[in-house]
């Protein structure tokens, strides 16, 4: 019987799509790294706010998105045609980033703000400027001297902005084949060039506190902002993210094959509230806990995986060992489950019920021959406890910060095996569905 548990492992977690190099980090308290507001078109029909903080949204003048009538590189996005909502009391620092996946239409009348957070020009916001100009700009303070980037109508562009007390920071980055291409800006901009503290209103496609006017009306797939001021590095991650996740073709969790590994590099994962994100460090991670934070010892099911570097500094990461133990795991075999990647048999991987779960691990090769594990969950709704971990419901920020001098870009692998043109390509996955 436990051979034939055994047997059926074949892969854990993965899936995913792969941001992360997306730092998507959720912080009960709005800190450094701490996600502040997340909207995000690829998981929810009407915009609802997925940070750990759940502010609810309300529709101003025109009302809120209820669904997806738009795309972005053919991922479906919200059209903000005479739409606007706000979220009316959030805190705003006198630092702060914003990060927006979003199209320029050509339906904007005059000014179109895209996002904003307090007053309008006195604090915080990405705005298109008027008059046909065609350009767009990161103010803070009513400034925007040095923060201003040309865009072309029906342009994907993931747009990062930063304001800190050195200076505002502006990129704008486009899909040209395929590759990132990246114009930056930035400006010292006044001595009073930052937004003024306090408990202020947080705007999408208006101009905030003013009736939700200036309206963006163009498409937004994905917002995520924060109320500090990242760094250059994690800037770049979560601009990596955001473009490996809306390239052309990159692949969703709604059609990923589940048997297979669909990216490469440093391990993708998807945890069960549907973030995703990328492992970038080494180390052993704990995936799964029930009941969340309780000792592993004590545990009715806990995952950890060992996640190391296939040669050198800075190469990619691979789950390379998955330790599953707990009550649960006993009932399959008496001490658990211990899956290593140079040890790991060519069948076939199979579904194993543990406890009102079900788990799955499965094995890779790259074509340099690095052997890795993958691990997917389904049913964690149903553990009938609060799950922790890495695709639980646990805070992953410092999981999606590279080592230092480790920054890495990520690539999806658009066709898999047998499909479509170009090249397959494996990594470790992890996913719970």
């Amino acid at each position: 019987m436990a051979a034939a548990w055994k047997a059926a492992w074949a892969t854990f977690l993965a899936m995913l799509y792969m941001p992360s190099s997306y730092a998507y980090v959720l912080h009960n308290n709005q800190s450094k790294t701490g996600i502040t507001v997340h909207i995000d078109a690829s998981t929810d029909d009407t915009p609802t706010d997925k940070s750990g903080n759940q502010f609810s949204f309300n529709g101003d003048q025109g009302g809120i998105p209820t669904s997806k009538t738009a795309s972005i590189n053919g991922h479906p996005a919200w059209d903000m045609n005479n739409q606007c909502f706000y979220t009316p009391s959030v805190q705003l620092n006198t630092e702060a980033t914003i990060f927006i996946v979003s199209t320029v239409k050509n339906t904007i009348t005059s000014w179109g703000c895209q996002f904003w957070h307090g007053d309008h020009d006195s604090d915080f916001g990405v705005e298109q400027m008027a008059y046909g100009t065609n350009q767009m700009n990161l103010q803070s303070y009513n400034d925007n001297t040095g923060c201003l980037i040309p865009y072309t109508i029906d342009e994907p562009v993931v747009w990062s902005g930063r304001t800190n007390s050195d200076a505002r920071t502006f990129w704008k980055t486009t899909w040209v084949n395929g590759v990132a291409s990246k114009e930056t800006e930035s400006a010292t901009g006044s001595s009073n060039g930052r937004p003024s503290a306090g408990i202020k209103r947080v705007t999408i496609g208006g101009n905030g506190d003013r009736g939700c006017g200036e309206k963006f009306n163009g498409i937004i797939g994905e917002l995520i902002y924060y109320n500090s001021a990242l760094s250059d590095v994690e800037m770049q991650s979560v601009t990596d993210g955001l473009f490996a996740k809306w390239g052309l073709g990159a692949i969703q969790t709604s059609s990923q094959n589940q048997d297979e590994a669909s990216g490469t590099g440093d391990p993708h994962l998807q945890n069960m509230r549907g973030e995703r994100f990328d492992l970038l460090r080494s180390g052993k991670f704990l995936l799964i806990n029930i009941p969340r934070g309780r000792p592993v010892e004590d545990a009715l099911l806990a995952v950890e995986a060992d996640a190391y570097r296939s040669g050198g500094h800075c190469e990619d990461i691979y789950f390379v060992a998955l330790n599953i133990t707990g009550a649960w795991a006993d009932m399959a075999q008496t001490g658990g489950l211990r899956f290593d990647a140079n040890t790991a048999r060519d069948e076939k991987p199979k579904w194993a019920k543990l406890g009102p779960v079900e788990l799955k691990v499965a094995h890779g090769r790259t074509d340099q021959g690095t052997r890795y594990l993958n691990f997917y969950v389904k049913h964690l709704g149903r553990a009938g406890y609060a799950v922790g971990g890495l695709l639980g419901e646990d805070d992953h920020s410092e999981a999606v910060v590279p080592s230092e001098g480790c920054r890495r870009t990520l690539t999806l692998a658009l066709p898999r095996e047998g499909k479509g043109k170009g090249p397959s390509r494996r990594g470790s996955v992890a996913e719970a569905v």
